[in-house]
This record gives structure tokens, C-alpha cells and sequence, in this order.
């Protein structure tokens, strides 16, 4: 048994999940904190992963997660994949041909969030439905956003090669 250097009081917290509960279902303004794209478990598709962080005045500091399909066997979610990028790249002002999610770091952006419910198996969960523009079409390019800063993929199953990230 390891004895700390000193005695800890949290007493007085509330505890609970802070900055990973969920928010109310809305659209935030939210800056890009990390990127990945990777493959789904079943290989018939890669996704880009992108955790959010709240930026406005509701909500600071909270984190979303989204998920945008870049290539897969389904055109549908291919199609989807694309709007949704398109709306994001175009939100943050970066051109429509992407070959590093680094260019996406920083970035500030406008998402509508939904709240889904609690199941058995899972606890309540935000989800991104639109990303960018389509989350709030007045929206406009700017690094200036107070509280932001300035502005590995594993290898794919059989039967879907990851394509370059552009359209």
C-alpha cells in the first residue's frame, strides 16, 4: 500500500460525468479537437471520427462525438458521408479536397446534436444529424471564436480499399 503526500478532500464535489453528459438536443457551436478516420468493426466501411468540444455560451467545454462514413460498400451511406463533409469543410472554411483530418483541428463549426435516449444496454448519448452549414446555415467562416484556439488508420478488412479522402 502506497501512502499519498498528502490528504485529499472531495467532500464538496457533485461528481457525476461533467463534460461527457449529454446536452439537450440544439445546435452548438463547437471546435474540432480530434480527427481519425479508421474502418468499422465489419470492414465495409471507414469513418472519419471527430470529437467535438462546445464552445458558446451553453455548454462550454462538453464533448460530442460524430462519425462521418468516407467510403463504404453502401452508396446511400456514402452519399450521406459526403453531404455531411462537404458541409463541415465548408463551414470551416477549408476547400472540398481534404488529404489530412489535421487541416480540420482547431476548426470551429456549428452541429445539431439529438439527445437518444437511455436504453438497458446504454446510457443517454448525444448524436450529430448535421454538421456545418446544414446545422445553421447563417453561419460563417471565422478562427476567432472566444475560448478556441487560433485557427493510424488500422489496415482494412477484404473487399474495401481506403480510398483518398477527397470528392
Amino acid at each position: 500500500m502506497a501512502r499519498l503526500n498528502h490528504a485529499i478532500d472531495v467532500t464538496e464535489e457533485k461528481g457525476g460525468l461533467g463534460e461527457f453528459e449529454p446536452v439537450p438536443a440544439g445546435v452548438y457551436p463547437a471546435q474540432i479537437i480530434s480527427a481519425e478516420e479508421e474502418p468499422t468493426k465489419d470492414g465495409t466501411s471507414w469513418v472519419l471520427k471527430i470529437q467535438f468540444s462546445i464552445v458558446g455560451p451553453n455548454y462550454p467545454g462538453h464533448r460530442v462525438w460524430g462519425r462521418i462514413i468516407t467510403a463504404s460498400t453502401d452508396p446511400s451511406k456514402v452519399a450521406m458521408g459526403k453531404r455531411h463533409l462537404a458541409n463541415l469543410l465548408d463551414a470551416i472554411g477549408v476547400g472540398r479536397r481534404i488529404s489530412d483530418t489535421d487541416v480540420l483541428l482547431n476548426k470551429v463549426a456549428p452541429i445539431k446534436v439529438k439527445l437518444q435516449a437511455a436504453t438497458e444496454q446504454h446510457s443517454a448519448s448525444n448524436k450529430i444529424v448535421e454538421y456545418g452549414i446544414a446545422a445553421d446555415p447563417s453561419f460563417r467562416p471565422a478562427n476567432d471564436v472566444p475560448g478556441t484556439a487560433s485557427s493510424s488508420a488500422a489496415a482494412p478488412k477484404p473487399g474495401l480499399k481506403k480510398p483518398p479522402m477527397s470528392f
